[in-house]
């Protein structure tokens, strides 16, 4: 076994288990330090061999674009998340992914049904921004600060080592921002899902509860009071008229009269 060794004030050790070269520091004693290389290494050889670089070596932006590589081509909503996931990818200095349709000459995967294709594109120094979009950008980047400046530290930190405490003030600070919980929302289940499929079919176990998971985020308010003026009625009448299908009339006006949804 590796023995913990100083560093300064503080004791570290070096481990290498299923082809993983783990470096761990900052630990008051050498008994602590000791105790958490047995954990490692027992959690480690339980577990198996990870698939890529295993949550210890790969950040979150590079597990955020290997999980866009391979879930992207199934997901509808691909282009959505893509726009959520180049926001780490480009704070951490990666390739950014982009979905488009499939060209059906490719090579697709053989289970599923495939939407998407995924492209990696280049690092671009600054974005192009179209003409007419500048000042309106230059707005959502001075709103963004802080936001930014956590994605980036999150972007570059190992799967292994992120913490709740560490997203939750991500979703703290934008809202603090102006940012919905709508967004807020979306921004914490993007963030749970890659946890989630790291473990489940990547076979990391670390960390060993989803950090994603528990998190305090505001309610969405959308809560609607609507009713159908009798204007806006006497329109539907009208273009009914011409409707072919005698059963939408009164249709209609069953979902009118009962408030049915």
């Amino acid at each position: 076994m590796a023995k913990p060794y100083r560093e300064g004030h503080l004791w570290s050790f070096r481990l290498r288990v299923q082809g993983q070269d783990l470096y761990r520091t900052g630990f008051a004693t050498a008994e602590a330090a000791r105790r958490e290389h047995d954990r490692l290494k027992h959690t480690l050889c339980m577990a198996g061999r990870p698939a890529h670089a295993g949550p210890f070596q790969a950040t979150l932006g590079q597990a955020l674009q290997t999980y866009a590589l391979e879930r992207f081509p199934f997901m509808k909503g691909a282009r959505q998340d893509a726009s959520r996931i180049n926001r780490y990818l480009r704070e951490a200095g990666l390739e950014t992914v982009r979905a488009v349709p499939p060209v059906p000459s490719e090579p697709l995967p053989s289970t599923g049904t495939v939407h998407w294709s995924v492209q990696l594109d280049p690092v671009r120094r600054s974005r192009s921004i179209p003409q007419g979009l500048h000042a309106h950008r230059a707005r959502q980047t001075a709103r963004s600060t802080g936001t930014d400046r956590i994605r980036k530290q999150l972007a570059r930190t190992p799967m292994a080592q992120i913490l709740p405490y560490q997203l939750q003030e991500l979703l703290d600070t934008m809202g603090r921002e102006g940012y919905q919980a709508a967004t807020l929302s979306l921004e914490r289940s993007l963030l749970r899902r890659l946890f989630n499929y790291a473990r489940q079919s990547w076979n990391w176990p670390e960390p060993v509860r989803n950090p994603a998971t528990g998190l305090k985020l505001p309610s969405v308010q959308n809560a609607r009071d609507r009713v159908l003026t009798n204007a806006e009625w006497r329109q539907i009448c009208e273009a009914l008229e011409d409707c072919r299908n005698p059963y939408v009339p009164p249709l209609l006006a069953l979902l009118l009269e009962t408030a049915m949804r």
